[in-house]
């Protein structure tokens, strides 16, 4: 949860980015063969529901691989644009690195890249802009889910604010 406060006397644009790395294996194998378990993670921007939806390709007909759901979703101030990046190489940049990443050295939307990449990760970037004396609060969500079916559902569920309240509380 982000809590933005604008207490001065002018309008105040601020630009949120989250940044994760994708793991959608057993610890046991991502120690392993870590570059390997990414070739096989496809990513997919929902932009209507401000989500990121990741799934790793089954490598038998019998497997079931796991989904994971990222979004950011909140109330007050106007909200533009939001944008997104699964690319790692793309938000570090070619010769940076995390502790500053080259997605943080400019301002404006992410790439939107999906799809498979080399190395996933899940990032969502949106410009707030706040009034004199507005506030606005916005939760970044992660989650997991059995199947498409249900990560979809918990995109839909979590796009309540109340919902995200309501399991931060539990």
């Amino acid at each position: 949860r982000v809590t933005l406060a604008n207490h001065s006397s002018t309008t105040r644009t601020i630009e949120l980015t989250s940044y994760a790395e994708v793991v959608l294996a057993t610890q046991a194998a991502d120690e392993l063969h870590p570059t390997f378990g990414n070739l096989f993670v496809q990513t997919e921007f929902v932009s209507s529901s401000s989500a990121i939806l990741c799934t790793r390709r089954a490598r038998t007909a019998e497997e079931k691989p796991p989904w994971l759901l990222h979004l950011l979703v909140g109330q007050g101030g106007a909200h533009g644009q939001i944008s997104s990046e699964t690319d790692r190489t793309r938000f570090v940049g070619r010769n940076g690195n995390l502790a500053n990443p080259e997605a943080m050295q400019k301002v404006g939307p992410l790439s939107n890249t999906a799809g498979s990449v080399l190395d996933p990760i899940i990032s969502l970037r949106r410009v707030v802009t706040l009034q004199p004396d507005e506030i606005a609060v916005l939760d970044f969500v992660i989650g997991a889910a059995e199947n498409r079916e249900t990560a979809n559902a918990l995109v839909e569920k979590y796009q309540h604010f109340r919902m995200a309240d309501r399991a931060r509380d539990l």
